[in-house]
């Protein structure tokens, strides 16, 4: 390995306002053997940190909240980091970064064969009105997902999933016939709004392995507490899937 940086010992490391300047990476390469864990916290031009991973199973990203532009300067994916070996991702950011990301991730449209298994999604808005997810690009990341087992979503409400797009339902159900090995749907910070409602409701019934749905309780009135799940317990269901409510 010709690499300018060799670290044997680390397993887990943790970026914090990093801003990577473009250089000559061909000369500029650092080597994690026994890298495990990866997260970069409010970083800039995070691509431009050509590393070679190859045991790297969980990737953490959280850019700046308020400064959607971060995502312009990631440039293209460095191809030493092969992401096919994470089998966790975490992505914690607003709408806008979300599809950027999305876009430089699917290197433009070519969804590579991922091997994540746990897709954990903190979307926020700092817009208004709110921005809500491009859902082909929610899509297309599912698309990428092949061997995903458990979805976990902080944002549902952003995901705003219509019933009536007929288009948009027939990519989302022929999506969900790909990932077969899908059983857990986990809503963090359930406040039991509209939207949330809504997109639970599409996805409980498009996908047909869901064996568990977690609800994690956010911001409820008690007075509207009961009358919520109630609703969602007779949501209709393509699979036998549990509810599991968690205050």
């Amino acid at each position: 390995m010709n690499a300018s940086f060799v670290l044997l010992s680390v397993t887990s490391l943790c970026l914090d306002h990093v801003n990577f300047k473009p250089r000559n990476f061909l000369d500029y390469v650092v080597y994690f053997p026994m890298l495990e864990d990866l997260s970069f916290v409010e970083c800039n031009n995070i691509f431009d940190f050509n590393i070679v991973a190859p045991k790297l199973g969980s990737l953490n990203i959280i850019p700046r909240k308020f400064l959607c532009y971060c995502y312009k300067g990631f440039g293209v994916l460095q191809p030493n980091l092969d992401l096919r070996s994470i089998s966790g991702l975490n992505l914690d950011c607003s709408t806008c970064c979300f599809e950027m990301f999305i876009e430089k991730l699917t290197r433009v449209g070519n969804a590579p064969a991922l091997n994540i298994e746990l897709l954990k999604l903190h979307i926020s808005s700092y817009s208004f009105p709110p921005k809500n997810i491009n859902n082909s690009a929610f899509i297309h990341l599912l698309q990428a997902c092949p061997k995903l087992c458990e979805l976990d979503m902080w944002g549902l409400q952003y995901l705003k999933i219509n019933p009536e797009d007929f288009v948009l339902m027939e990519e989302l159900s022929s999506v969900a016939r790909t990932l077969k090995m899908l059983r857990t749907l986990k809503s963090s910070h359930f406040n039991g709004w509209r939207p949330e409602m809504q997109s639970i409701k599409v996805l409980l019934a498009c996908f047909l392995g869901i064996k568990k749905v977690v609800i994690v309780r956010g911001w409820i009135r008690s007075d509207e507490e009961f009358k919520i799940m109630q609703e969602l317990l007779r949501f209709p269901r393509a699979s036998k899937a549990e509810f599991f409510y968690i205050k």
